[in-house]
C-alpha cells in the first residue's frame, strides 16, 4: 500500500489568531489619544489654533476608551480577541479619517502632525491584526 500526504488546513481553536504584540500597541495607541485628548479637554492646544477643541477631545477619549478594552481583551483571552481587536483598529481609523478631514480644513499643526503620524501605525495595527488571522497548513500522512 502507498502512502499518500496531502496538505490539511489546520485551524486554531478560534479561526483567527491574534499576534501578541497586538495588545501592547493597542495600548500604546490609546494612551497617545488619552494625551491628545487631555490637551484638546483642558484648552491646551485651543490657544494654536486646534479645530473645534472639545469635539475633538471627546471623540480621541472615546476611541481611547475603545482600543483599551480591546487592548485588555487581547492580552485576558488572546484567543477570542481578534474580532474586538479588529472592531477595535477599525473603529479607530474611521475617527482618525474624520478628524483629519476636519483638521485639514482649519487645524493647528500639532493635529494635522498628530494625525498624520497615527494614521499610518494604525493602518499597520489593521495589517498585522490582518496577517495574524490566516490559517496555517500542516502536513498530514
Amino acid at each position: 500500500m502507498v502512502a499518500m500526504t496531502e496538505i490539511r488546513t489546520a485551524q486554531a481553536p478560534s479561526v483567527h489568531r491574534l499576534p501578541a504584540a497586538v495588545a501592547p500597541i493597542l495600548a500604546v495607541e490609546a494612551v497617545s489619544l488619552g494625551v491628545m485628548s487631555f490637551l484638546h479637554l483642558t484648552g491646551t492646544l485651543a490657544g494654536s489654533g486646534s479645530a473645534r477643541p472639545a469635539p475633538a477631545g471627546m471623540a480621541e477619549a472615546l476611541i481611547g476608551v475603545v482600543l483599551v478594552v480591546a487592548a485588555a481583551i487581547s492580552w485576558r483571552v488572546p484567543d477570542r480577541a481578534w474580532p474586538f481587536a479588529l472592531g477595535a483598529i477599525v473603529f479607530a481609523l474611521i475617527g482618525f479619517a474624520v478628524g483629519i478631514s476636519i483638521t485639514i480644513r482649519g487645524g493647528a499643526a500639532v493635529d494635522i502632525a498628530y494625525h498624520a503620524t497615527m494614521l499610518p501605525i494604525l493602518v499597520a495595527t489593521l495589517v498585522l491584526i490582518l496577517r495574524g488571522s490566516g490559517r496555517r497548513a500542516t502536513l498530514v500522512s
